[in-house]
């Protein structure tokens, strides 16, 4: 897919994480600590998959890792625009619910 892309927007209580390129062992590191960096405690957290049409189990660790930091500040991790990929990543390993109709076409 190209290029990692990693962007950030800060609304009242809420920092929500934009993800494009391969979410995968070569990127999983970046990502982490780009949301680490950026997101702030207490903040809920939104990670928009839109632009991501890879996913690994890497980058589902650091989904994991991230929703037990998130959770420990007090706030959820939710996931927005999720493509093929990443769903089918996330309902093979048992992490949803993921609705029927949540992959993109």
């Amino acid at each position: 897919m190209g290029k990692l892309t990693l962007t950030r927007q800060h609304l009242p209580g809420v920092t929500v994480v934009t993800i494009g390129g391969e979410f995968d062992l070569a990127t999983a590191d970046q990502v982490e600590e780009f949301v680490r960096r950026t997101r702030r405690p207490g903040d809920q957290v939104v990670i928009d998959l839109i632009g991501t049409r890879f996913m690994d189990c890497s980058g589902l660790n650091v989904l994991l890792r991230i929703r037990h930091e998130v959770g420990r500040d007090g706030g959820v991790l939710r996931l927005a625009g999720l493509q093929r990929e990443p769903v089918r990543v996330l309902r093979l390993t048992g992490m949803g619910p993921v609705p029927a109709g949540a992959c993109q076409p």
